[in-house]
């Protein structure tokens, strides 16, 4: 459990450091695929001519169970990690101000970790789908 916490600790620190805005954030979509790879799910990047558009599947039953998150940060929210006053990052004035950051790492432990076992999501006669899509916030990054 302290190993899978730490995983998801670095991933949302990953992701956060990143703050790339909506269509840029290669490096945590490539972040988020590959600690979903490594839990047996099977990745497809790049879905609607959208490099960071990704989904991840597990398993082939039904019913699929979809899960969509964001992880893009928002130009003008930079923020220092630990301080509650406004402390804008010197190296970005992107940010995570409204937790998009947490929303893709909530999902991935809601299906690799305690929530999946939990609620049986891994079971053969379901299948669980991982989806990111960028740029919700301007209507683009939508996808079925």
């Amino acid at each position: 459990m302290e190993t899978y916490t730490q995983l998801l600790t670095e991933l949302n620190e990953k992701i956060w450091n990143f703050s790339k805005l909506k269509f840029q954030e290669h490096q945590s979509a490539d972040a988020m695929a590959e600690l979903l790879r490594s839990h047996g799910f099977t990745v497809t990047m790049g879905l609607a001519d959208m490099d960071t558009t990704f989904t991840a599947t597990y398993g082939s039953g039904k019913p699929v169970i979809g899960l969509l998150a964001e992880f893009d940060a928002l130009s003008g929210l930079s923020q220092c990690a630990d301080v509650t006053a406004p402390c804008p990052r010197p190296e970005t004035e992107n940010g995570h101000g409204c937790g998009h950051n947490l929303l893709g790492t909530a999902c991935v432990d809601r299906l690799c970790g305690r929530g999946a076992d939990a609620a049986g999501l891994l079971a053969d006669a379901q299948r669980p789908r991982y989806g990111h899509a960028p740029g919700l916030s301007c209507g683009r990054g939508r996808f079925r």
